[in-house]
């Protein structure tokens, strides 16, 4: 066949998932010895194998293969694929590819050789030398790109590379460019583009030279912050052309450098410079550098670019005049912009229309006076945003209001001291001034807590604000009046208003003495359309006519007097929308007002519906007054019943029931029942309902019963979406009593499920289903619809099913619509588990019958699955069941948690054994088993015919099983070769690690060899006695880490040498010492244990590589601590003590031995203390402890609650890097401004969960002037955690300033007493991120501002 493909150009294999070869052997060549076929196509150009995951070879005999031609290769390199390609063989990983047969593949053409690899899909283009990482939908991208340790032979296939781009890499964090091997490849790089990689923060962080660089090219990068340092921008002299775009958090473009030079920056060749909506940007640059452009042609800056008031502080450009300089919108509108003075008065002209005064150092200069304002400085403005200026108390001084006149927008958000607006004082005093008509049409002002009026006085005609539109006031606190009365009258145009949170809130309008009827007449708004008053408690009076109101929450109208200054009769005849709260629901239901002044309401929006009621029902005193409503919205409430079992006493609720049309209910989280079912609903006519919205009402089990939907005729349309209990939308409920077996949705056109994960089908009845009307049905991620209803269904309009939204083309209809659902079910369950890689079984019930029915197995199911999460499941008692088992081929890893009905994990009995188990090796290296109180057995009984499914464990970890007496069967543990590291922790009932083989000959010991094992962990078992119950002999030669702790009837180590183990009635020791003390780096003691070491007991001498100790469990309050064991083990470097009674660690005078205070204490670099109840002391402050602080690098203490402070007076920690505290919750403070000056290598600090922390750093009684003078700085420290601290006032009360020079990331979280960070000066660097509610890093704030008045903002509830 081969032979006749002389022709073939392109040959394309995709998604084929049981392909396994592409050509057929021949017999009759292959049964000749050593005979090798040659397959050559000589005119194939392009080879696609992408979605064939049984590939294993091109012919399955021996031969070669030839493609002359071959220039484009795109492979997916899964791991049965064959390839050894010489142009490839250096950069794919042979942990990914394993080389089955080896073939021989000759490229003498090729051009484009494009495969997977870290998660992306690398395009390689040989001739142009240019490198492509893009996207993948097979695999996770890596955080990293590159990585720190090459992979063999990466470099050499990089060296040559002319050009790299990467694209819609949204995981990575990093590129890797930092890493020293890849700084050659760099300096060759021509052109490199970046473009959709939403999470890095910067191309690179350090100093790399791109000096062959030509090209560069960002766009999309949502999380970058900046390109790179200055230091990086100075190798940039080759480079032609830059754009940037659509960088939404971008600062600047290059990074100033804390160290930098005075030299200039050359861009010699730079010719092309493009910025387009960066809405961040500041500056280009803003150091103190000169930038040089001798070369520029064309500099371009689109979009939005309103915060750049300045490009850089130094910036040369040779003849300006010949810079061909566009702006606009967009590019494609663009136009060009005359040059002015300079580069910052041109870039001020580009953004005259909106102004960031925060962020422009030149007009605040006018703004305080200090610099003179140009005639037609701000005539082309438009915007102007005054966001956290902390400088100011008047937002428009008197000097700068006259010329702004043309602004038609006016933002003042997160000022905390901002007295007033405008200020008016002197303008009402200047008699010869002309009034100003201003063209302000929009006004919001947001979070000024100390914001007393807008205007400091009534403008009197002076100022003329007739073209306000939207007004928005929210949280000013301080604020008592809205508008001056000479404003109110001009404001004819005013149509949406509204005022949140303003407690202080008394009146629109000030200084009213009238009464209601003469105010009304003088005072009008009459645009006005919307009205929003929100959580205004001492709010009085307003006296308008308007045409849309939203009342959603008034809270104060307690007072009776209020009743009656609200008059209603004149603020309702037109109204259209209204949204009430339930309080302004009661109080317009008991006001004595004419039903008339209701009767155009078309939406009723019950938003803030507060059902602490005395009966769970809508308040119909005022539904009778609404009795035109045609659409009836509840949201955002606990009401459990929309219509309440008994009829309401009042007649015109049945005439409100037979207007009302629709019908929508949202976020009715304890809503149960609509209540249609009621016999007075039944019997008014509110059964002409013809559009039905239910959305997130997550108690709801159905809609209604059969008997409601057969009333239902007029129903027109209906939607239903996340409610996520919902099983069905029309239950049988009550049908026995019901003769006619049809029902019939006669108007019923269309019909929307949207995310119902319990939807199993519209109807559990067995009534024949009419839909005569249906024209559209959607159904879109309702993963348990297999089938629309039990019964016959008609449905004869209806052509097709949209299962995918915001597609035009749904799926045909076949024979009826429940074949068509089940269908599409199988489809998209045989689609989901060939290409499911993770799978958490619980959020995909779809594939639960492949669990329970081995009939109902998709082909090729599972093919790809690698990580399986079960977790609080009840579906079964076996997780695993055989013929699951047999499909996990490429499984490796396994969760099982919170379980209660699994009592084993594999299901492997010979009941089972007709069903195929796949007779591969298993790849499952990790299994993880937590909190199953019933699980008896991991396997339901004896797995030796199935043991190489087993055998590839590496990590076994088993938490909280309490039923559990044993873990591995015999058989099993014989052949653990692989594990690596197993943890036992909190099953109380575990008898044995190993269960007795009945199989085994009386008294033949059995050999256990963990060859690969490396870490044991034992902790809680208090039943545990033996390893395994018969005489056996363990053999552990890598074991490195041992941890035995509360495992009270087993001890870690025989102290008479045995050939074997022997079991015991109790103590049995798990370990022989000769077998495992040469390798220990980490062992866990007790005091019975230590007390045996230093009697002699143990040769301690073979613990020669031990690095880390960890002493537990001394009880006795007369205990102390062991220092002469210290002794025994110079070369530990880690030194854990925990669950004892010790009430200090290093003591006053220190241990008599010298040799621990001068060889083992200097040596320590760790120390841990956990869960030690009466310690109040640890004792660095000691002299003899001097040598031992100096050299700490890491500190952790958890659940030391008698411990005040760290160190009460002085100590050094000059080597510390990591600093981790959890509840300690007698601190007060962690040490003292001079022992914090000692903190140089300090990178990690972690403070949570301390209940009577209230500083991290105390003041000193007497603190230095040179201390005062130089401050205190954390030069390293990268991450500050402080988390639960809820008493924690300040970082530290002193007035030495504060430096973190290197902060990059600051948790400030439940710290709620915190107003300021310090009580001095804070320095922090300005690329740090500040979070102040848990969740992810993307969420974080940048820290633009001084820390303390960040941190006063959140305090405030501004963030």
């Amino acid at each position: 066949m081969a032979k006749d493909l002389a022709m073939l150009n392109n040959l394309s294999i995709e998604n084929c998932e049981k392909v396994v070869k592409i050509f057929t052997e021949d017999k009759t060549i292959s049964e000749l010895e050593d005979s090798t076929t040659t397959i050559v196509l000589d005119s194939l150009s392009s080879l696609f194998l992408v979605g064939v995951p049984l590939l294993k070879y091109f012919y399955p005999g021996q031969h070669k293969l030839q493609f002359p031609k071959l220039t484009k290769l795109n492979i997916e390199a899964y791991k049965w694929m064959i390839l050894n390609c010489q142009e490839a063989k250096a950069v794919l990983d042979q942990q990914i590819l394993i080389p089955l047969e080896q073939v021989d593949m000759l490229f003498h053409s090729l051009e484009k050789l494009s495969f997977y690899m870290r998660g992306a899909m690398l395009t390689w283009k040989l001739k142009s030398r240019k490198l492509a990482f893009g996207y993948s939908s097979q695999e996770r991208v890596e955080e990293v790109l590159f990585e720190e340790k090459p992979m063999a032979g990466y470099v050499e296939f990089l060296s040559h590379l002319k050009g790299l781009r990467l694209h819609s890499l949204y995981t990575l964090k990093s590129i890797g460019f930092e890493h020293s091997w890849i700084h050659p490849i760099l300096d060759n790089i021509q052109t490199l583009k970046v473009r959709s990689c939403y999470d890095i923060k910067n191309l690179v962080p350090s100093k790399v030279s791109f000096s062959s660089l030509t090209k560069l090219v960002v766009k999309y990068c949502y999380g970058l912050l900046y390109l790179f340092g200055s230091s990086t921008a100075e190798s940039l002299s080759q480079l032609k052309e830059m754009k940037i775009s659509d960088c939404v958090s971008m600062r600047e473009i290059i990074s100033k450098e804390d160290d930098e030079s005075n030299e200039s920056i050359i861009f010699e060749q730079l010719q092309v410079l493009h910025l387009e909506r960066l809405p961040m940007l500041r500056w280009f640059y803003s150091g103190k550098r000169t930038l040089c452009f001798p070369s520029l042609q064309e500099l371009s800056m689109f979009g939005e670019l309103s915060r750049m008031t300045a490009f850089c502080p130094h910036i040369h450009i040779n003849h300006p005049d010949s810079v061909k300089l566009r702006s606009g919108e967009f590019s494609f509108s663009a136009h060009a912009v005359q040059w002015e003075d300079n580069v910052d008065t041109t870039i001020c002209k580009i953004n005259d229309k909106k102004i960031g005064l925060r962020e422009s150092q030149y007009f605040q200069e006018m703004w305080h006076g200090s610099l003179s304002v140009p005639e037609a400085c701000f005539s082309n403005l438009e915007s102007l945003v005054v966001h956290q200026c902390d400088f100011l108390s008047q937002v428009i001084p008197a000097h700068i209001l006259p010329f702004l006149n043309n602004m038609k927008k006016l933002e003042v958000q997160k000022c905390r001291y901002v007295k007033t607006i405008f200020d008016v004082k002197c303008l009402t005093k200047d008699t010869t001034l002309l009034p100003i008509k201003f063209s302000l049409k929009k006004l919001v002002l947001e979070k000024l807590p100390n914001l007393d009026n807008i205007w400091n006085e009534d403008p009197n005609g002076i100022l003329h604000f007739q073209l306000l539109q939207q007004v928005r006031v929210d949280a000013c606190k301080s604020l008592t009046s809205l508008f001056p009365k000479s404003v109110a009258k001009d404001l004819d145009n005013l149509e949406n208003l509204e005022l949140e949170r303003c407690e202080s809130l008394v009146e629109i309008m000030a200084g009213i003495e009238a009464t209601p009827e003469e105010t009304i007449r003088e005072i009008m708004f009459p645009s006005l359309t919307s009205l929003t008053l929100v959580d205004l408690p001492r709010f009085n009076c307003f006296y308008c006519s308007f045409h849309c109101v939203h009342l959603k929450t008034l809270n104060g109208h307690g007072d009776p007097q209020i009743e009656n200054r609200v008059c209603f009769k004149q603020v309702t005849p037109e109204l259209i929308n209204l949204s009430l709260g339930d309080k302004e629901a009661k109080m317009i239901g008991h006001e004595e007002c004419e039903g008339s002044h209701f009767c155009n309401i078309n939406v009723l929006d019950m938003q803030s519906f507060n059902v602490k009621l005395v009966c769970d029902e809508l308040p119909y005193a005022f539904l009778q007054k609404a009795s035109c409503t045609k659409t009836l919205e509840v949201s955002n409430s606990s009401i459990k019943e929309i219509f309440c079992s008994q009829r309401p006493n009042l007649d015109c609720v049945q005439q409100f029931l037979s207007q009302l049309k629709e019908l929508k209910l949202t976020s009715l989280s304890k809503l149960t029942s609509i209540g249609f079912e009621h016999s007075w609903i039944r019997e008014s006519s509110i059964l002409n309902l013809t559009q039905l919205t239910i959305s997130k009402c997550d108690s709801m089990i159905y809609l209604f019963t059969s008997a409601t939907a057969k009333s239902l005729t007029q129903l027109k349309k209906m939607k239903i979406s996340y409610c996520k209990s919902m099983q069905w939308i029309v239950s049988n409920e009550g049908e026995a009593a019901i003769h006619d077996d049809q029902i019939v949705f006669k108007q019923l056109e269309e019909l929307q499920f949207e995310c119902l994960k319990s939807l199993g089908r519209f109807y559990n009845g067995g009534f024949t289903l009419s839909f005569p009307s249906l024209e559209k049905l959607e159904v879109f991620k309702c993963d348990r619809m297999e089938t629309f209803c039990e019964s016959t269904i008609n449905t004869s309009k209806l052509s097709a099913v949209f299962f995918i939204k915001y597609t035009r083309d749904g799926t045909p209809l076949e024979d009826d619509l429940n074949s068509t659902l089940r269908n599409a079910y199988k489809t998209e369950v045989a689609k989901f588990v060939r290409e499911v890689k993770e799978l958490k079984l619980s959020e995909h019930p779809r594939i639960h019958e492949i669990w329970n029915a081995p009939f109902r197995v998709p082909s090729l199911c599972f093919i790809r699955l690698k990580i399986l999460i079960v977790e609080k499941y009840e579906f079964t008692s076996v997780v695993i069941p055989s013929h699951i088992l047999g499909l996990l081929c490429k499984l490796e890893e396994l969760v099982v948690r919170q379980c209660d009905s699994v009592k084993a994990i594999f299901e492997v009995s010979p009941e089972a054994e007709d069903t195929q188990i796949n007779s591969l090796r298993s790849s499952l290296k990790k299994l993880s088993i937590e909190q199953l109180p019933n699980l008896e057995h991991v396997w339901d009984s004896d797995p030796t015919q199935h043991i190489t499914c087993f055998q590839s464990f590496q990590q076994v970890y088993v938490h909280g099983c309490n039923s559990l007496e044993s873990l591995f069967p015999a058989p099993v543990a014989e052949n653990l070769v692989k594990l690596e590291k197993l943890e036992v922790t909190g099953c109380d009932r575990l008898v044995e690690i190993v269960a007795n083989d009945e199989s085994t000959v009386e008294g033949a010991p059995k050999e256990f060899a963990l060859k690969s094992m490396t870490s044991i962990k034992l902790w809680s078992l208090p039943e545990l006695r033996c390893f395994y119950p018969a005489p056996y002999k363990l053999e552990c030669p890598k074991l490195e880490e041992v941890h035995l702790f509360h495992c009270d009837k087993l001890k870690t180590f025989e102290c008479e040498p045995q050939r074997f183990q022997h079991p015991q009635a109790e103590n049995q020791a798990i370990f022989l010492p000769e077998k495992v003390f040469p390798c220990l780096k980490f062992v866990a003691l007790c005091k019975e244990e230590i007390m045996m070491m230093l009697n002699g007991q143990f040769d301690v001498n073979d613990l020669s590589n031990l690095e880390a100790l960890e002493l537990q469990c001394f009880h006795d309050d007369s205990d102390t601590f062991p220092y002469e064991l210290l002794q025994q083990f110079p070369t530990i470097e880690k030194l854990v003590v925990s669950c004892s009674s010790f009430k200090e660690i290093f003591c006053t005078g220190g241990p008599s031995m010298d040799c621990v205070k001068e060889i083992v204490i200097p040596l320590l670099k760790c120390l841990q203390l956990s869960t030690l109840s009466q310690l109040n002391s640890i004792g660095l402050e000691h002299s003899w402890m001097q040598h031992f602080s100096e050299n700490l690098e890491k500190l952790q203490i958890d659940e030391c609650h008698c411990l005040r402070s760290i160190v009460p007076s002085k100590v050094s920690f000059s080597s510390l890097i990591d600093l981790n505290i959890s509840e300690c919750n007698g601190l007060v403070n962690l040490f003292t401004p001079s022992t914090s000056k000692t903190l140089h290598q300090l990178s990690n600090m972690s403070i949570k969960n301390c209940e009577s922390l209230k500083e991290i750093v105390s003041q000193e009684v007497e603190e230095s002037s040179k201390l005062d003078e130089e401050g205190i700085m954390f030069e390293k420290l990268k991450t500050l955690s402080l988390q639960s601290l809820p008493n924690l006032g300040r970082f530290y009360n002193g007035s030495i300033a504060l430096k973190f020079p290197s902060l990059a990331q600051l948790l400030l979280i439940d710290c709620n007493k915190m107003e300021k960070f310090s009580a001095g000066k804070v320095s922090v660097n300005r690329w740090t991120e500040i979070q102040f509610k848990e969740g992810e890093w993307k969420h974080a704030l940048l820290l633009e501002d001084d820390l303390n008045s960040v941190v006063w903002r959140a305090f405030e509830g501004f963030y």
